[in-house]
């Protein structure tokens, strides 16, 4: 009986079965390859992870001292005083964070012009990009200088600013700003909460912020009984409430007017 194959068909069929072996390994080397790349960006979002749980963990130290810093300053000062220094920190953070925000819907709208919304990950992409570059000495101390420039005080800030030694406040200004500076450009950033003033002191403010007291009786006020009345210490927190790292600290108006409140 004859082979109904002839030699040809069965190099024919030799090859075709290599052929068919090299695609499987150019597919499985390709399976690999891809493999080892989410490998290495898992890997790398580690040590992200890692290196913004310290980077958190510093800025809040840093932040602890500037504002320990701003009580020194104001330890002299009137309540009234006490209140436009903290009115101060929260201008100098709120211009770093508009700044930021600002910056970022520049370079959107310049490369997706005709977009109405943008999607969360090219706003992470910017923000990424930021923060490879803003840690750098000189981006750094050029954009502190001109966001510190842009800020328009009031009338009571610049008294108060005035009235206390120029080493001492300028000491002061350039290490919240930095500390801004750093806030507002980590990926993500982090936001110093102050907008609970005169707010009611119910369970969800609870949550991030801690009453504390006053040594000085509190009367002629126009504050509800058992609603803050002085932000003393703002939170820490992630934008759009997506979590706090540290508690702040508020004043809440007592039931009783002229009531006496000790620390």
């Amino acid at each position: 009986m004859k082979c109904a194959f002839g030699k040809a068909d069965i190099l024919t069929t030799v090859s075709n079965t290599l052929t068919q072996l090299k695609d499987s390994e150019s597919i499985i080397a390709q399976v690999l390859s891809e493999v080892t790349t989410k490998t290495n960006i898992i890997d790398k979002l580690v040590l992200e992870n890692e290196q913004l749980k310290h980077n958190v963990q510093e800025l809040n130290l840093r932040l602890k001292s500037v504002i320990d810093d701003k009580m020194k300053i104001s330890v002299s000062l009137d309540n009234k005083k006490d209140e436009q220094a903290n009115i101060l920190a929260q201008n100098v953070f709120t211009a770093f964070h508009t700044e930021v925000d600002f910056a970022n819907q520049r370079i959107l709208d310049s490369i997706f012009s005709d977009e109405k919304t943008f999607d969360d990950s090219l706003l992470k992409e910017v923000r990424s990009a930021r923060k490879l570059y803003s840690g750098k000495s000189t981006t750094r101390e050029k954009q502190i200088e001109k966001i510190l420039q842009s800020i328009q005080w009031s009338k009571e800030i610049n008294r108060i600013i005035s009235e206390r030694p120029e080493t001492l406040i300028k000491t002061f200004l350039a290490e919240l700003a930095d500390v801004s500076w750093l806030m507002v450009t980590s990926n993500p950033p982090l936001i110093l909460n102050f907008d609970v003033k005169g707010k009611e002191y119910t369970a969800r403010i609870k949550e991030r912020f801690v009453e504390c007291g006053t040594s000085e009786a509190i009367s002629h006020c126009k504050c509800e009984p058992g609603h803050v009345l002085l932000v003393a210490w703002p939170s820490v927190e992630l934008e759009n409430n997506k979590g706090y790292l540290t508690k702040g600290e508020v004043v809440v108006m007592p039931n009783e007017i002229n009531n006496k409140m000790t620390i």
